[in-house]
């Protein structure tokens, strides 16, 4: 099998503005030779609709010249840019079983989409793996520099991956995932400044302070989840990489 064909997983890219929009993301995911990319974009809370217009136009003409197939659609962030979020990455999953997550801040390199792709694929049928890191952070520090992989706890959301069916559990109500982590949070295999802090976090979403992360990793903890990382940070290459390349 070809790299190319190796790499030809579906990618959502979340993308706000234009002036955050890295060359080298869309560089490298061309080099990838994707089959399938969705680009989403999240406007600012306070544009006006016509504002949003441009925003979203500005936000893919980089890409308009895309030859493999491409989707994108604008997510007007009326209710909050984090519960936005969280539709952009639902209607990613209403059209795919599986595929990589890029923020807007990040560029994904050649070795993160190649262990996307294997794990997504070997860990597709095991139910107590929920997500996919593109670094080391979190992960257990012992015997991580002998093997290529690990599991942790800690979801890291700059470049990730996940399945439709673990996403589908994901509950954005923050009073009911508040009392939910609330009841459930003594089973979390975590450090009692760990859980307090991130239960600090889920209770200050009902006030509307807070991000789609923490729902995120409270359901995955909810749910006994684990999470699959590299040894090393294969999430991103700085984007000066590019400019000197």
């Amino acid at each position: 099998m070809s790299q190319k064909k190796q790499r030809a997983i579906p990618v959502l890219l979340i993308l706000g503005d234009r002036s955050r929009l890295l060359a080298g993301t869309l560089q490298m995911l061309r080099m990838a030779g994707l089959s399938r990319l969705y680009v989403a974009v999240i406007s600012s809370a306070s544009a006006k609709p016509d504002q949003n217009a441009k925003i979203f136009e500005s936000g893919i003409d980089e890409i308009a010249d895309w030859s493999s197939n491409l989707q994108t659609r604008f997510f007007p962030s009326s209710c909050g840019p984090e519960y936005t979020t969280c539709k952009a990455i639902s209607w990613f999953f209403e059209m795919e079983e599986s595929g990589i997550i890029v923020n807007k801040e990040t560029v994904p390199s050649p070795e993160f989409l190649d262990f996307c792709k294997w794990a997504l694929s070997t860990y597709a049928d095991r139910s107590n793996i929920w997500h996919i890191n593109g670094c080391p952070d979190g992960a257990l520090s012992c015997g991580i520099a002998e093997k290529p992989f690990t599991t942790t706890l800690i979801a890291d959301t700059s470049c990730w991956a996940t399945w439709r069916d673990r996403w589908e559990s994901l509950n954005a109500n923050p009073f009911y995932v508040a009392d939910q982590a609330t009841r459930i949070s003594r089973k979390w295999p975590l450090s009692r400044i760990a859980r307090l802090n991130l239960l600090r976090r889920v209770h200050n979403l009902k006030s509307g302070v807070g991000s789609w992360e923490s729902l995120w990793q409270a359901t995955i903890l909810n749910n006994s989840g684990l999470v699959v990382c590299p040894s090393k940070n294969w999430a991103a290459y700085p984007e000066s990489h590019f400019a000197e390349n």
